[in-house]
């Protein structure tokens, strides 16, 4: 884990969240934090000061994270990084990956998945070797199908009471959904049971299932 005198910058415009994640850091020992509204000024921040933790919205406007994550590691090319998204895109992850991002953090940012995810990107490679290790590579993808599952499953409960999703939104869920399953599969190519053991192993944990669900679920997934 970080050291308590660990300097973090937190990047992101929605304050609420950048306030949560400075509380959950906060609560595992991590004191010293800074925020900053967009990827201009953190780059301007890290010209005067070193950190050794960036923790930043994937989703800026000002220039794309992947642009973002290469222009600090050229100031800071020990520097941790990890991505920060309500609304994860496999593409934007693969890019991220690509330039040196070690981890990502996906809504609900709960002190347990900071803590992990925290320790896991401090000794991550900070190359596109950590898109292939086993470790990464699942928790990773793990994240972005249980995310994509949530959303299909929400969606069908409200469905039929004509809920905010209309039979469209419900296909286009599906597939996203689907196809992160395929892509995750092929990135995670030689620990597929295990990468289904933690789908299986998330669902149990967020909501209440009856065994039968558990294993249509097991089902779905190893056809797709």
């Amino acid at each position: 884990m970080f050291a308590t005198n660990s300097r973090v910058m937190i990047v992101s415009e929605n304050m609420p969240v950048a306030e949560h994640i400075r509380e959950v850091i906060t609560n595992i020992g991590l004191n010293n934090v800074t925020i900053r509204p967009n990827y201009a000024q953190a780059l301007k921040r890290v010209m005067e000061q070193r950190f050794d933790l960036v923790i930043f919205d994937i989703l800026r406007s000002d220039i794309t994270g992947k642009e973002f994550v290469k222009n600090m590691r050229s100031f800071e090319e020990s520097c941790s990084f990890v991505g920060l998204s309500e609304t994860p895109e496999i593409n934007l992850i693969l890019d991220l990956l690509e330039a040196g991002t070690q981890g990502f953090l996906i809504s609900p940012y709960t002190e347990k998945t900071v803590r992990e995810v925290i320790e896991t990107a401090q000794h991550a490679p900070a190359y596109t070797t950590a898109m292939f290790d086993s470790v990464n590579r699942i928790t990773t993808f793990k994240s972005i199908v249980l995310y994509n599952l949530n959303k299909l499953a929400e969606a069908k409960r409200v469905l039929p009471q004509q809920g905010k999703y209309t039979s469209r939104e419900l296909i286009t869920l599906e597939r996203r959904f689907f196809n992160s399953v395929k892509l995750a599969k092929q990135i995670v190519q030689g620990q597929e049971s295990h990468f289904l053991t933690e789908i299986i192993e998330g669902c149990l944990r967020s909501a209440e299932g009856t065994d039968a669900r558990i294993a249509q679920l097991k089902d779905r997934l190893s056809q797709h």
